[in-house]
């Protein structure tokens, strides 16, 4: 007999309608459990069984999405844990029920609770009130647990938001009360946003924006390179960017399936531009798909539109030689009126080679860690890359012998190409898109021999510096040996 799929855990904190005597009420009876030595109804929210988390294309949004769900899993044996462990989840869900009858958000409480057990560490805390949520099918905002969101967002001229934020869950739960925010240019990403709604301007007088076109949303990781693109806004017109600060947390992610979800926004590219690393790779997966550890609110966070734009290893090269190829010599025209065009193209010709090897010198000073195949395996387990074609290919390429474990840079790299270049590669990559060319065929890379030039230069500098490196090793080696022998002919002595 087939077993049946057990439901899916979507936990959402809009949809809540949980009053505190409900929640009251199932704290008390988990609790009677637990006293009866019965372990095996509560679930652990971090919980990464193959039985509880699975990559699935599951009905959401009147769409098929695919994304990284939990199913209902308690375990039929309990946790096997030492006892100091249920103390602590008791005495969690004692100050629950403590704190919702003084309507207390738990913004602060945390850090208070650090004293009441020995040992208890704010992490603890944190994944403590999270499988209480799990357990008993509420959202952990519904306990009044609040984030510091750590995200960004700058919208161009003539485009704002209007959101309804929640200040109280308490409130928003019996009166669904909610604060009204315009968010324009740079503002932070609020914690709990119950709706947004994404507005066109049609005349801001004080710049002269007219009917403003909304064009897409760029996501990156870094506040800092989000700035920087707000410095060239006329490319930028009619985008929102989305800056994560760091790995994304829930009040973000949250933020960018409401923008998904925004019929302004229907069917425009969200573009996700990052480091060329095995961290930002992971970051772009769990904003695309959710994460494992919080795979019970994945329908309220995944953006299933959201694209990996780059850059790649081979774009990072042909920055390199467009540059080169065209706007650069005609800089150095209008610079050096006096030289002649041959000159140029020669001092161009140099410039172009010391750039590349800068790329390749870049590249083979950062290795693949312990920790990057990790984060490699987690991706692969899951099954993300498998409809992911680009990053795919982009990863094993990384890994491949060919490049010898060294194969990553930051996006800021661009900008060493020239004077706002990661600026002007990114805009050119957003109009390329709003142009809708067709995406080029990522299934299978040449073979080594067919690769280009660039490569074959980068894996003749990744040679030439491990050869460096040997010599180093070995000058060293044979002058510690010449230390000692000299030691012991002075002590001899």
């Amino acid at each position: 007999m087939a077993e049946i799929a057990k439901p899916i855990l979507s936990l959402n904190w809009r949809d809540d309608n949980a009053r505190d005597s409900r929640i009251i009420a199932a704290i008390h009876h988990i609790m009677l459990k637990i006293d009866a030595g019965d372990t095996s109804v509560v679930e652990f929210a971090a919980t990464k069984s193959k039985k509880a988390i699975q990559l699935e294309e599951i009905e959401h949004d009147g769409e098929k999405t695919w994304m990284l769900v939990r199913r209902s899993n308690p375990s039929p044996r309990g946790y096997d844990a030492h006892e100091d462990f249920w103390i602590r989840f008791i005495t969690i869900g004692i100050q629950i029920l403590e704190m919702m009858g003084n309507k207390e958000p738990i913004k602060y409480r945390r850090v208070q609770y650090q004293h009441l057990v020995d040992g208890l560490t704010y992490a603890q805390i944190t994944k403590g009130l999270k499988d209480w949520a799990v357990t008993i099918r509420v959202h952990p905002k519904s306990f009044g647990l609040q984030n510091q969101p750590s995200g960004e967002v700058w919208l161009a001229h003539g485009l704002s938001i209007a959101a309804k934020v929640v200040n109280n869950i308490f409130e928003y739960r019996a009166t669904e009360k909610t604060d009204k925010v315009v968010l324009r240019e740079t503002k932070g990403i609020p914690d709990m946003i119950a709706s947004l709604r994404v507005v066109k301007r049609n005349r801001d007088e004080s710049t002269g924006w007219l009917d403003i076109v909304p064009r897409g949303v760029i996501v990156t990781e870094h506040r800092n390179i989000g700035l920087a693109l707000t410095e060239i806004q006329r490319r930028f017109s009619g985008m929102i960017i989305v800056m994560t600060g760091g790995f994304p947390d829930s009040s973000t992610t949250e933020f960018l399936h409401l923008l998904e979800v925004d019929p302004l926004l229907k069917d425009l590219p969200f573009l996700f531009f990052s480091d060329h690393d095995f961290s930002a790779f992971q970051m772009f997966i769990a904003l695309k798909y959710g994460s494992a550890h919080a795979a019970w609110a994945s329908p309220s966070q995944v953006c299933k539109r959201l694209t990996w734009a780059g850059p790649t290893i081979d774009e990072l090269y042909a920055a390199v030689h467009s540059y080169a190829s065209g706007p650069r010599i005609e800089v150095q025209r209008r610079n050096h009126p006096d030289r002649d065009i041959e000159r140029l193209q020669e001092e161009n010709s140099l410039w172009e080679e010391a750039k590349v090897q800068e790329i390749a010198n870049v590249l083979t000073s950062r290795k693949i860690t312990k920790a990057d195949h990790l984060i490699i395996k987690g991706l692969r387990n899951a099954g993300c890359l498998a409809l992911e074609p680009k990053l795919n290919a982009e990863i094993e390429y990384m890994l491949s012998a060919e490049l010898e474990g060294k194969s990553k840079f930051g996006l800021a790299q661009l900008a060493r190409i020239r004077s706002s270049g990661m600026e002007l590669w990114i805009a050119d990559e957003v109009d390329r898109w709003n142009h809708s060319e067709p995406e080029e065929d990522y299934e299978e890379r040449a073979p080594a021999e067919n690769r280009s030039q660039d490569t074959r230069r980068f894996v003749q500098a990744a040679e030439h510096a491990r050869k460096q490196d040997e010599h180093k090793m070995e000058s060293s080696r044979l002058m510690q040996t010449i230390f000692r022998m000299t030691s012991r002919s002075e002590s001899s002595a």
